[in-house]
């Protein structure tokens, strides 16, 4: 068959299709989805190894994804490319919820990193040593909103477990349990309770990758040596009491004090007309109690038992203080691929549209 031939014979065929104006123009819609669908060879080649790897339990997966982010990039990014756009997406979204009723996603609070910058020491969130500026909010019920940590939300998942955040959630309850704080949400169409939220840090982590060239994807340190969630109210005594001894040598305790004379601080019985002596000790023995109240009823979830501090996903610390708000819009594309097909389903997907996409693009090739 020469090239006339073979010519006619594919305008014929595509004139056959286009009968008339109406299957013209559906035909074009149905390539362009075409083009949508059609599997990238890089994407498509990892799509099993990347379900392999969300398979595991959350800390293998994190160990397996560091070694082999590098291979799987291109994949977690083609959540479009993987034969469907719509069922890698999830929704992210702003909702108002109370500290007590969140449950944390990893096995270790550090006490430090959640008391200590309240009285001017450093060791806590970001602007560890901003003091107790937050308390009067915190004490009024708040509620507390990104900009009062250095504009870094809380994520949850399910409005129920906490995703990343930890120690400013943590810091807060310390305070007062009952208030409320503004979080992003993350929900997912077809998962629930501790599924749901494994997968949360698991697309956090998927999400990170996509954005940053760093070569660790996580970079947090284990706790100290007082685990809030292992700890007793004595041992929070003691601690804040050297905390407290602390911040008075360095003056800051003043500031402390004028920080709980508030109505939420009274309402929860502040001594305001009492010595400095008995001041301190009811801030002592209310924040042990709070604490100890995070360990009785706040426990981790069952599926963090192994989930140490040094795995958690850190978006805002990898992508800067607007990471969440993208992730945002991201969850909304669908473009982190967290459901990869495997590969007989993107065949199936694929096979009829490729074969119009190749009509379409063999007749343009042969125009004259």
């Amino acid at each position: 068959m020469n090239i006339k031939e073979l010519r006619s014979m594919v305008l014929s065929t595509v004139k056959e299709i286009q009968l008339n104006e109406r299957r013209s123009r559906r035909l074009r819609k149905i390539m362009e989805k075409a083009n949508k669908h059609i599997l990238s060879e890089e994407v498509y080649e990892k799509e099993d190894e990347l379900k392999q790897v969300l398979d595991l339990p959350y800390p293998e997966f994190v160990k397996e994804l560091q070694a082999k982010k590098a291979d799987l990039l291109k994949t977690i990014r083609g959540g479009l490319e993987d034969g469907s756009e719509d069922d890698d997406k999830f929704t992210v979204t702003g909702e108002t919820l109370t500290l007590k009723q969140l449950t944390p996603c990893q096995n270790e609070i550090d006490f430090y990193k959640s008391v200590t910058w309240y009285f001017k020491q450093s060791g806590g969130p970001p602007k560890s040593k901003q003091g107790p500026k937050n308390v009067p909010k915190l004490l009024d019920g708040g509620p507390m909103q990104p900009a009062d940590f250095a504009g870094n939300p809380i994520i949850t998942c399910n409005k129920a477990f906490i995703v990343d955040g930890h120690h400013r959630w943590s810091g807060m309850f310390a305070i007062n349990p009952d208030c409320k704080v503004d979080v992003f949400n993350i929900e997912f169409p077809n998962l629930s309770g501790e599924e749901a939220a494994e997968m949360a840090l698991k697309v956090a982590q998927l999400w990170i990758v996509s954005n940053n060239q760093q070569p660790d994807i996580s970079k947090g340190k284990k706790a100290g040596p007082v685990n809030v969630l292992e700890s007793d109210e004595g041992t929070f005594k003691k601690e804040l009491e050297k905390v407290v001894e602390i911040a008075e040598s360095a003056g800051d305790m003043e500031e402390v004090r004028a920080a709980y004379s508030v109505p939420g601080g009274v309402k929860r019985g502040f001594p305001e007309e009492g010595s400095d002596e008995d001041k301190n000790t009811w801030i002592i023995n209310d924040i042990a109690s709070n604490l100890a109240q995070m360990n009785s009823d706040n426990a981790h979830a069952a599926f963090a038992s192994d989930n140490n501090r040094g795995i958690m996903p850190q978006v805002a610390d990898f992508t800067g203080a607007p990471g969440p708000s993208r992730m945002k819009k991201d969850a909304k594309s669908g473009e982190v691929n967290y459901v990869p097909s495997t590969t007989s389903e993107s065949r199936e997907n694929n096979s009829k549209n490729v074969v119009l996409e190749r009509w379409s693009k063999l007749a343009g090739i042969l125009k004259d």
